[in-house]
């Protein structure tokens, strides 16, 4: 049913394309987020692992018919790990994917770079009834050092993310939620303020 739906997308939206700016805006696919649990420590030893557990509902919300319908694609989600370093002027983290075995439990990974940054893409897998997309992967520390992981389009449901971690990394003339790397080539500076994307840990 869904790839009929994104077929009459298609249709619909060529067919808009030769409208005036004024017509209604095409009916959307609303798709849930990942609610992502991952092991509840601040800190952890080289001989440990992290586990991170995604689940995602396998309907998104129609609103042509107004209704949820069954979301039969593969269900993706994007994770960084990033390590702290000494602040500079305009940056206090680097790629810390190396740093990592990642082991895999439930679904498919990949991993990709993306200009200096590295991504781990988890594919999930159905659930036996149908209603939840999940994967589990850990995360083997193979170095020392303060870091965190970053789910794109995630609501991290720990209910302690250690945000104090980041606090020793403070970037001059920014707050101490902010942190900056380099992407493809110029400087990136994200607030984290609020956000629940974001997971924070040691590593002694």
């Amino acid at each position: 049913m869904f790839k009929n739906i994104l077929k009459l997308l298609a249709s619909t939206t060529l067919l808009m394309a030769f409208q005036c700016n004024n017509e209604e805006p095409l009916p959307t696919l609303k798709i849930n987020k990942y609610r992502v649990n991952i092991t509840g420590q601040s800190s952890f030893s080289i001989s440990d692992t992290i586990w991170i557990e995604g689940t995602v509902s396998s309907k998104a919300y129609y609103e042509e018919i107004n209704d949820s319908i069954f979301f039969d694609a593969h269900q993706e989600n994007r994770l960084k790990i990033m390590k702290f370093i000494q602040p500079t002027q305009n940056v206090n983290c680097i790629d810390a994917r190396d740093n990592f075995q990642i082991i895999r439990n439930v679904g498919v990974i990949n991993v990709d770079s993306f200009c200096e940054t590295k991504r781990i893409i988890t594919y999930a897998e159905i659930s036996e009834d149908s209603l939840f997309y999940n994967y589990k992967i850990g995360l083997k520390p193979l170095t020392q050092g303060d870091f965190f992981i970053y789910c794109h389009e995630s609501i991290i449901h720990n209910e302690n993310r250690n945000e104090f971690i980041m606090e020793h990394y403070r970037i001059d003339e920014f707050s101490n939620q902010t942190i900056g790397f380099i992407q493809c080539g110029s400087t990136a500076w994200i607030d984290t303020t609020n956000s629940e994307s974001y997971f924070y840990f040691k590593v002694e």
